[in-house]
């Protein structure tokens, strides 16, 4: 069963930019409480600690001849934040992965 989680985003789309362009920016926070549903004496170890993480995400979309270019630049766990989520089978013994940087590219026609 899942940890009780809450996530908070906040985003700012600025207006047009010159030739229609469109731009954003967002921040998120993601907060993840120890798991406490759990029966005694039915898992090898405790439940891993309550965590935060925190996110930014960035993008313009450019109009091209034939459609549209987006570029998005996302940065998750933002502060390279040492945790372990009850989910993974792997908590025994591994953190979860680090700071995860992600460009994404799309084209609309």
């Amino acid at each position: 069963m899942p940890a009780d989680q809450s996530q908070l985003e906040l985003e700012y789309s600025f207006l047009k930019l010159r030739k229609n362009r469109t731009a954003f920016a967002a921040i998120d926070a993601l907060w993840v409480n120890k798991q406490w549903r759990v029966p005694a004496n039915s898992d090898y170890v405790s439940s891993p600690s309550a965590f935060l993480l925190f996110g930014m995400t960035a993008g313009m979309n450019l109009p091209v001849k034939s459609g549209e270019i987006g570029i998005n630049l996302e940065i998750n766990n933002l502060l390279n934040q040492r945790y372990r989520n009850y989910l993974n089978r792997y908590r025994y013994y591994a953190d979860e992965i680090g700071q995860n940087i992600i460009l994404r590219l799309s084209a609309t026609f």
